[in-house]
């Protein structure tokens, strides 16, 4: 709550009612970040999608080049 207020300024004084949600959403993208094992899955799930997608348009090359002989 401190951070937020120092970040408004001295004039702003939010109530707890109001910094409540934004300090829930920071809390839990901090949280997310230091999460490694989750990064490192969430990285390989995206690899694994794009190796899938890659794989899946070179099929579709090749089945084209077979029909057009």
């Amino acid at each position: 709550m401190k951070a937020l207020r120092d970040f408004g300024g001295p004039e702003v004084r939010p109530s707890r009612k109001e910094t409540l949600p934004v300090f829930n959403l920071i809390y839990k993208m901090v949280k997310a970040d230091n999460d490694m094992a989750g990064l490192l899955f969430e990285k390989n799930d995206r690899h694994s999608k794009l190796i899938r997608y890659e794989q899946k348009a070179f099929n579709q090359l090749a089945k084209a080049i077979r029909f057009k002989k």
